[in-house]
């Protein structure tokens, strides 16, 4: 799938989150400022016979739901959601800067004015749902106005919840639609700080692919081709409105971002991804990772996904390694030995070992073990299948181990001297991983991911997926998701 098609449907799961959110927060207010209400009008009108007569003190009271159903909203906690609310606007900008890192752009500075603009945007939205309370109070007003006479208590009751529980989904509706724009919006003005520093860009209409989508957005969808914004200027979605920031109009979930073709690559002087991003301390550093990864089988979806991570030149001593200093700040120390292109393996372990440790989901400290990852469960489950057959004395487990420490490449042995905790070929000390046993999973992640990043060395990765079939299956879906 696209990166920046993933990205689309990461974004409209966190906003269909917020708005489920929204909405159950806001049925519980409404359902205790109905009650409230519901008892007041009842403590207060007339009944003959079990029935409620309106009279003129009665009709005062109902005169004034509207205006007693907002204060009670207010007493419920609404002012309260509204402000929590603000939350998710404020998530919006984040979010579109991990759009424009994906498309290669970098986010643009936002200044007072635009601040400015975006927080006049968002008291307009706030104000539209606040609306919704007055609007519902006042249809409830009427219904209970043209209907109260004869009535019984319960059918009061009734008549109040089947208006005031409108509050809920109306007000979700729009908070969705707000949201969405307000995430469109900033956007727009962000590709407009763009291509006002450089040419114009081209832009693709990206978001879900589903029975819910309207006919303007099925044939944008269908067609899959760029438009310049100009283009999508002339367009029309049949709701009079921007289509560039509406898209199809009321809660569309599609969006326009810059695509990821050469001509915007080349119109931003962006080379396309083919290596990691890295900042080289020499050029020296630069054309040996170019080397290191030149046609590699990894993705430029997981390089873009990656932070960027300083590479330093050590000492001849020194072997070449990966640091993580306070506050998790990264560097990859390269002995210079390791720039020659037949030594690649050294760059593409010591970058597998930053990829690691900067996918990991929150709370974990590397993807390799992490329990519930799909490699972290794998290298796992390959580790104690190693540790079962190895301490098997049968012949199968004797020719196992002689099939394993055959093969005299260095990647291919430190992967299995890790899994095996060195029954197997050869790796790292005993002492190394005894210092520290999560370091088995990170070498055979880094072992795992130099072998498979090779450009022409089929014929290891074929065998990695003969002896470790789970293990290379769960890489090449986790690579996958990563895309």
């Amino acid at each position: 799938m696209d990166p920046l098609d993933e990205h689309a449907v990461r974004h409209n799961r966190q906003i269909d989150s917020t708005v489920a959110w929204f909405e159950r927060r806001l049925n519980a207010i409404v359902a205790d400022a109905q009650a409230r209400l519901t008892a007041e009008l009842l403590g207060n009108l007339q009944q003959v016979d079990g029935r409620l007569v309106l009279g003129r003190d009665g009709l005062g009271q109902v005169v004034r739901i509207a205006q007693r159903f907002k204060s009670l909203m207010n007493t419920a906690g609404f002012p309260r959601l509204i402000s929590d609310l603000h939350e998710a606007y404020a998530r919006q900008i984040p979010t579109l800067s991990e759009a424009l890192k994906i498309m290669g752009l970098r986010a643009p500075r936002w200044g007072d004015a635009d601040k400015a603009f975006f927080e006049r945007n968002i008291e307009a939205s706030n104000q539209t749902i606040a609306g919704v309370v007055d609007l519902v109070g006042q249809r409830a007003k009427q219904r209970a106005l043209t209907s109260i006479n004869g009535l019984r208590p319960a059918d009061l009751a009734a008549v109040l919840a089947a208006e005031l529980h409108k509050t809920g989904p109306q007000a979700a509706a729009i908070a969705d639609t707000a949201i969405t724009v307000h995430y469109r919006m900033i956007a727009a003005r962000a590709f407009d700080k763009i291509e006002a520093a450089g040419p114009a860009l081209e832009f693709k209409y990206y978001g879900p692919r589903d029975r819910l989508n309207r006919p303007f957005c099925q044939r944008l969808l269908s067609v899959d081709r760029v438009y310049s914004r100009e283009n999508i200027a002339q367009m029309d979605n049949g709701q009079g409105t921007d289509v560039f920031v509406a898209c199809g109009g009321y809660r569309c979930r599609h969006q326009w971002l810059a695509a990821l073709t050469p001509k915007n690559s080349a119109a931003l002087d962006i080379p396309p991804v083919r290596s990691p991003l890295i900042e080289p301390g020499s050029p020296e550093i630069a054309r040996a990772f170019e080397a290191a990864f030149e046609d590699s089988r990894l993705s430029a979806g997981l390089f873009r996904a990656v932070p960027s991570v300083p590479v330093e030149l050590v000492s001849g001593k020194d072997l070449s390694s990966y640091v993580r200093g306070p506050g998790g700040v990264a560097r990859i120390l390269l002995n210079p030995k390791d720039l020659d292109p037949q030594r690649g393996d050294a760059i593409r372990h010591e970058y597998l070992h930053h990829v690691d440790y900067s996918l990991a989901q929150p709370g974990q400290m590397t993807v390799s073990n992490d329990p519930e990852s799909l490699v972290g469960a794998a290298f796992n489950r390959a580790r104690n299948e190693f540790v079962s057959l190895l301490h098997d004395s049968k012949r199968s487990a004797r020719t196992f181990r002689s099939t394993l420490g055959a093969v005299s490449d260095l990647a291919w042995r430190d992967l299995y001297g890790s899994l095996s905790l060195n029954k197997v070929a050869s790796g790292h000390t005993d002492g190394y991983f005894i210092a520290d046993f999560g370091r088995v999973n990170r070498e055979a992640f880094a072992n795992l991911g130099a072998i498979y990043a090779r450009r022409s060395d089929d014929d290891l990765w074929s065998l990695v997926k003969l002896t470790t079939p789970d293990l290379a299956q769960a890489w090449l879906e986790w690579l996958d998701s990563v895309r």
